[in-house]
Parts: structure tokens; sequence; C-alpha cells
């Protein structure tokens, strides 16, 4: 894995720890654990984030042993350009990819196929409505993509 800059790691580090906490309640006491991935991503894990200086396992993958976690769900990714298809949710940015940029996930079971996300940048105030999901280091002035739910 190569170095990445300051900036970079602290946004990252920012906004996993943003989904870490907004994800957690009284009810999920239990411990996370992470790992990395080439592309497969076993039964039970969930991906999550996206490391563009990582070559060889670039993807980052959650899950916890909470009660209410679903050590079943199976999950598949794809990569879109800036229009998201109906049923699939962004959760990543690879900058490196010049036309599919946005890494976009869904389950393959329990799974609303019709809901519909917008995606955006911001230059770090993050409009009313909608949250931080990744950073894109290579932009000067609008580096935090934010998504918002829209069906």
């Amino acid at each position: 894995m190569q170095l990445c800059n300051f900036k970079t790691l602290l946004v990252g580090s920012l906004i996993a720890s943003t989904l870490f906490l907004s994800g957690a309640t009284a009810d999920t006491a239990g411990k996370w654990k992470f790992s990395t991935s080439n592309g497969k991503i076993p039964e039970g894990w969930e991906p999550f984030a996206f490391d563009v200086f990582d070559e060889q396992d670039p993807f980052l993958l959650r899950r916890s042993n909470s009660a209410k976690w679903d050590g079943k769900q199976k999950w598949e990714f794809n990569t879109a350009r800036l229009k998201i298809p109906a049923g699939w949710e962004p959760f990543g940015y690879d900058y490196n990819d010049k036309f599919d940029p946005f890494l976009i996930r869904r389950r393959t079971d329990k799974w609303d196929g019709k809901q519909k996300w917008e995606v955006s940048t911001s230059s770090g105030k993050i409009p009313a409505g909608w949250e931080p999901f990744a950073y894109d280091s290579k932009d000067q002035f609008d580096p935090v993509l934010v998504r918002r739910r829209i069906k």
C-alpha cells in the first residue's frame, strides 16, 4: 500500500468514523471487524469503502458480532458514472477511474431494488439531507462526495 497524504487520511478517517458512529445504537454493543478484499465479498461482510492506493486489496469490508447483524448477508458491487442506477447505493469513489468512478453496492437479498440515490460534491459544508460517503483527493475545490436517497 502506498502512503497517502495527511488530508486524505484525515478525511477518510472522518468519513469512516461518521459511518461507524451513525450505525451505532444502544443495542449494537458488539465489536466491529474490518478486512480488505480484492473484490470477493465473503458472506456476512459488507463493503463500505475503497482505498485507491491499495492495488491488491482495495475494498474495505466490515462486519459486527452484534445480535442485529445479518451474518448471512451477501453483497455485490459495480461501478457507475454520475447517475446511480435504481436499486444501487453509492459507497465509494475511485478517482483513478475516469469513466465509472463511483463504486455502488446492493445486497443480493432483503434490498429495495427501487431505491434511487443522487450524488454530488461539496467543499466540506454538507447540505441538509445529504451525507458524506467518499473523498476525492484530486479535487482541490469540492473534494467531499455526498449522497442522498431520493426514493
